[in-house]
């Protein structure tokens, strides 16, 4: 037991110094999800589908994000974009605002 004991916090104090003492955060992730088309999904409750699409496609051939093109081609307020776009919002259970305008 007593050598069981050993070799776990031996692994675990390995472990957090080869692996976890220098890491930092980035924006890497953050940027990457707002980069990416899928968000184009949580408009089309409101906009509807055929408009989400046609966005998500000229986000996609112009390499600009949704926010971008959602705020050029929707009568949508920056409130109501920024609402149905909060990923954080997304990753909570329910539906959330999916009603026609916010």
């Amino acid at each position: 037991m007593l050598q069981s004991i050993t070799l776990i916090s031996t692994s675990a104090r390995n472990f957090a110094s080869r692996c976890i003492s220098d890491i930092a955060a980035t924006n890497i992730g953050p940027d990457l999800v707002e980069q990416g088309l899928m968000l184009a999904t949580a408009l089309s409750p409101v906009i509807g589908y055929d408009k989400a699409a046609d966005i998500a496609k000229t986000a996609s051939l112009s390499g600009r994000t949704i926010r971008e093109i959602a705020k050029e081609h929707t009568t949508l307020t920056d409130y109501e974009i920024d609402t149905l776009l909060n990923v954080e919002n997304m990753t909570q259970p329910g539906l959330g605002p999916i009603s026609p305008r916010i």
